[in-house]
């Protein structure tokens, strides 16, 4: 083992030990959204991605017209994702990108919900969305099996893999009507929030997923602190 390999072995350890011996949630918190970090690089970076960096400070914050952008100053906004940037990549030529980067909505409420959040978005071209299904499951099969391996936390997910179902399917069990006969964006946005995300919350099979959403997944994108 090279002296470079001992030294991260070494420094991963201490690390661990240090978050498993602290009584500081505060502390284990930072471990914790260290190793997520550092894993989430891992997974794409062995899937060939590239990682990129897109402006925050932008004059077009994106063009969706029911999410509201913060307004910085004259013709300035903040970016409500970073969709718009990473795509002038991918029209630039580069076939797989990832970023984790911050962005702002207005107005945005609740436990799912933050005015500021960070994101986590990658763009693979040539794919379909089943593809990128696939690779979701594999993102996070990956970090809960990382938790795992280091001592971190023991999760159970469902053998693979994850049930999978159409868009209208859940609308027209939980909302009653069908998104692709009698498209009403605004309504579409707000039956998600208020009948399908509770839904997606109740299931059995969720409960565990949204355990490690809340606690890990908004340590590293949201609050240091994680909500009970």
């Amino acid at each position: 083992m090279s002296n470079v390999s001992k030294s991260n072995k070494t420094h991963i350890n201490h690390s661990i030990q240090l978050s498993n011996q602290s009584s500081d949630p505060l502390i284990k918190n930072i471990f914790i959204r260290h190793h997520i970090y550092q894993e989430i690089r891992v997974f794409f970076c062995q899937r060939g991605y590239i990682e990129v960096e897109t402006p925050i400070l932008v004059r077009c914050p994106g063009m969706d017209p029911y999410i509201d952008a913060i307004a910085v100053e004259a013709e300035m906004y903040l970016a409500t994702s970073p969709e718009l940037q990473m795509k002038r990549l991918l029209g630039m030529g580069f076939h797989r990108i990832f970023q984790f980067t911050k962005a702002f909505r207005k107005g945005e409420k609740g436990n799912l919900h933050n005015p500021e959040f960070g994101i986590l978005e990658w763009y693979h071209i040539h794919r379909d969305y089943y593809y990128l299904m696939d690779e979701v499951e594999a993102l996070i099969r990956h970090l809960v099996q990382k938790l795992i391996d280091l001592g971190i936390d023991h999760i159970e997910l469902e053998e693979s893999p994850f049930p999978r179902c159409s868009i209208d399917e859940l609308f027209q069990t939980h909302a009653g009507w069908c998104p692709s006969l009698s498209w009403d964006e605004e309504r579409f946005f707000l039956d998600f929030i208020d009948k399908i995300e509770p839904y997606i919350i109740s299931k059995p099979a969720a409960k565990e997923a949204m355990r490690l959403l809340h606690h890990y997944l908004l340590i590293l994108f949201g609050s240091i602190h994680p909500r009970s």
